[in-house]
């Protein structure tokens, strides 16, 4: 995916307080990741914001969404992907207000519903083989 189109965009950073797919990530690395990231592509990058460390609140992220920015970095995509179902609802409201989305951890840009559904499929495939059944089916 490029990220060519971002040039010159104004995104803001979004880190999370509580584990991120089992790890926990300091703030402030997951925010030189960002700002590194950013600098990468020449995104002009915001202030990030802090989501609570209530697990499962999005209340940062809602704000992000109704403040004037081109898009949103968030610093993992495992910081919205607990379920495919949360996370489409979640990608396709930011979507849906013509934001950009981009993954700094992965390196992952989200524009438009195809990109959406193409890296759906890859989480899902992901999911499968790092599964403890998909291994003691196939090792042999």
């Amino acid at each position: 995916m490029s990220f060519q189109n971002l040039n010159n965009k104004v995104l803001r950073g979004y880190i999370s307080s509580r584990d991120i797919n089992g790890a926990y990530y300091p703030q402030n690395i997951q925010n030189l990741i960002i700002r590194n990231f950013a600098s990468q592509n020449n995104i002009k990058l915001q202030l990030s914001g802090t989501e609570w460390i209530i697990e499962k609140s999005f209340l940062m992220l809602r704000s992000l969404l109704r403040e004037k920015n081109d898009g949103i970095i968030f610093f993992s995509i495992f910081q919205v992907y607990e379920n495919s179902n949360k996370f489409n609802k979640i990608i396709n409201q930011i979507l849906s207000k013509k934001k950009f989305l981009a993954f700094a951890l992965e390196n992952i840009q989200i524009q438009n519903k195809k990109e959406l559904i193409d890296l759906e499929n890859k989480l899902k495939l992901n999911k499968i083989i790092n599964s403890k059944s998909f291994f003691k089916k196939y090792a042999k």
